[in-house]
C-alpha cells in the first residue's frame, strides 16, 4: 500500500515520502479501515518537527497521520461493535499513527460511525477534537483557572459570584483557586 513515511525528524516539517508499505497487522481488538480522507492538524506538524518525541519515542521510518474516515475492511476477533462496510471517522492512538495511508489498523475504542451528513472530507477533520476523553476535575479546573486569567477582573468574578473560595461549578469544574482569592480578599480589608 502507498502511505506518507516520515524517515526522521524535521524542523521544517517537510520530509514525508510517499512510499509502499506493508498492510499495517491487526491486533483482536483492531479494526482495518481503507481509508478515504485524513485530517492534518498541528500535532502532525508537531510529531514531524520532533516537538513530542519526549513523550513518544517514535522509530523510522513513521506513516504519519492520527485523523481518519474509511470504510471496515476487516474486524479483529473481539470486535463486536462494527463489521466490514461500515464507514467510521476516528483518531489514531498516539503510539500507533498511521492515517496517511491506503489502510490503517485501529483500537475499536477510537472510532465512531460517521453520521450521514457529514462528507467525507468533514469527518476527517472532526475526530482529534471531538474524540478527546474528557478532562478530569483537576485538569479541567486548571484550564479553567488559565482561560478566567485573560478575562477581565469584572468579567471572571461573574463566572461563580456565589461559590466559596475552592468550591467548584457542578456545571463546569471551575473554582478561584483559594491562595488567589485569599489574596484578593485581604487586600479588599487593607484597602477598606
Amino acid at each position: 500500500m502507498k502511505a506518507a513515511v516520515l524517515t526522521g525528524y524535521d524542523k521544517n516539517g517537510r520530509m514525508l515520502e510517499i512510499r509502499d508499505v506493508p498492510v499495517p497487522e491487526m491486533k483482536d481488538n483492531d479494526v482495518l479501515v481503507k481509508i478515504r480522507a485524513a485530517g492534518v492538524n498541528p500535532l502532525d506538524n508537531m510529531i514531524i518537527r520532533g516537538e513530542v518525541k519526549m513523550i513518544v519515542p517514535y522509530s523510522f521510518p513513521l506513516v504519519m497521520g492520527n485523523e481518519f474516515v474509511g470504510i471496515v475492511e476487516k474486524v479483529g476477533r473481539n470486535v463486536k461493535r462494527f463489521q466490514p462496510g461500515d464507514r467510521v471517522y476516528g483518531r489514531m492512538e498516539l503510539k500507533r499513527i498511521g492515517a496517511f495511508a491506503e489502510y490503517a489498523a485501529v483500537d475499536q475504542g477510537a472510532i465512531a460511525r460517521v453520521p450521514e451528513y457529514l462528507s467525507d472530507e468533514e469527518a476527517a477533520s472532526v475526530p482529534l477534537s471531538r474524540a478527546v476523553p474528557p478532562m478530569p476535575r483537576s485538569a479541567r479546573s486548571t484550564a479553567m483557572g488559565i482561560l478566567s486569567q485573560s478575562t477581565p477582573r469584572r468579567s471572571r468574578q461573574k463566572l461563580n459570584p456565589a461559590r466559596p473560595a475552592g468550591e467548584s461549578s457542578p456545571s463546569t469544574g471551575y473554582s478561584f483557586p483559594p491562595d488567589r482569592t485569599a489574596r484578593r480578599k485581604a487586600k479588599s480589608k487593607r484597602s477598606s
